[in-house]
Formats: structure tokens, C-alpha cells, sequence
């Protein structure tokens, strides 16, 4: 058996047990006197990298990040 094989036969023998919900791991911040243009300009790249084939590349060598997302119920 070659180690493609034993990876997919040993995925296929993992039961999950149970999951948590989805944490971030990696989060992003701005000192509170930043302008505020500078702040906004960044936020709207960040959420939109994932739309563009650059952005998706970027992503996934920064820790296979797949997109951003605004914290719920976190400041905007």
C-alpha cells in the first residue's frame, strides 16, 4: 500500500466525536489614533483578497487563510 492510499484509508477510519464552532486564528488590529481613511482603505482589502485569483495566492501562503471576516459583534 503506497502513503496515498493509507492517508485516504485512515481518513476514512477517523470518527469525529464532536466539534467546537469555528474560532479565528489570526486577527488583525490598528492603533485607536490611526486615520481613519488608512483604517478603511485596509479593512476593504483584507474582506475583499478572497474575491480575486492575487488575493486567493496571497491567502493561502499566509497559514492557508481562505478569507477574512469582521468579528460578530465586533467594532466596524
Amino acid at each position: 500500500m503506497n502513503l496515498i492510499d493509507m492517508k485516504r484509508k485512515l481518513k476514512r477510519d477517523l470518527v469525529t466525536l464532536g466539534e467546537t464552532e469555528a474560532l479565528p486564528r489570526h486577527f488583525v488590529s490598528v492603533r485607536k489614533d490611526l486615520d481613519p481613511a488608512s483604517v478603511q482603505s485596509h479593512k476593504d482589502i483584507l474582506l475583499a483578497m478572497h474575491q480575486t485569483q492575487e488575493g486567493q495566492k496571497i491567502l493561502e501562503r499566509t497559514d492557508k487563510i481562505t478569507k477574512f471576516d469582521l468579528l460578530p459583534g465586533g467594532r466596524r
